[in-house]
């Protein structure tokens, strides 16, 4: 038994009471007692250690034998708490959608593997995407078929309109405001004197 051991089964058994003895004085009988270079006490040197409880309390061996004997560990058990946001929380009835269904509705005890479904993850992609045009094999040729009226209204508005090139557009010193455009005459070409 080391130290801590035997200060706790002191106190548990009431034999400290601060007025005889203390919790010093318990530790300079284990010192006292143990064996030189250990730790602990053996059943031997733990005799000896209620002798020297017993000298220093003025009373008999039998008599801290006996409250060793009799005293029982003392249990702080928790108490749990039952609040208003745990009983919400907890109680099954107010569980909707998947949950709800993986309760018993009586009981509400848990229905385990039987209250869950198996669904496929891409069950209910069929409702999103159309797959009318899907590729048969990933090596099979296949033609782009135009099926939004948004791609047919770009063709139609590039074939009638002449955009310029992106390149074009951005270089063209026409379109250049502020500083940049005092660095640029007329005809577009870079004059001298801009600072």
């Amino acid at each position: 038994m080391d130290s801590a051991k035997f200060a706790k089964l002191c106190r548990d058994s009431g034999l400290i009471d601060n007025a005889s003895l203390s919790l010093i004085d318990v530790d300079i009988i284990f010192s006292k007692c143990k064996e030189k270079g250990k730790r602990r006490l053996d059943y031997l040197h733990f005799q000896k250690a209620l002798v020297e409880i017993a000298r220093t309390r003025q009373c008999d061996v039998d008599h801290v034998v006996a409250m060793i004997v009799t005293a029982a560990p003392e249990i702080n058990g928790t108490i749990p708490q039952v609040d208003e946001i745990i009983e919400k929380l907890t109680d099954t009835s107010l569980y909707t959608g998947t949950h709800k269904a993986r309760f018993d509705p009586v009981t509400g005890q848990g229905l385990g593997l039987s209250g869950r479904e198996t669904i496929s993850p891409t069950a209910n992609l069929s409702a999103i995407v159309s797959r009318a045009n899907s590729a048969k094999t990933l090596g099979s040729p296949s033609k782009m078929a135009r099926t939004t009226s948004h791609s047919s209204s770009l063709t139609s508005r590039s074939d009638s309109v002449e955009m310029p090139a992106v390149f074009e557009r951005l270089n063209s010193s026409s379109s250049f405001t502020g500083t940049q455009k005092h660095k640029f005459s007329e005809d577009g070409k870079p004059t001298r004197d801009w600072k």
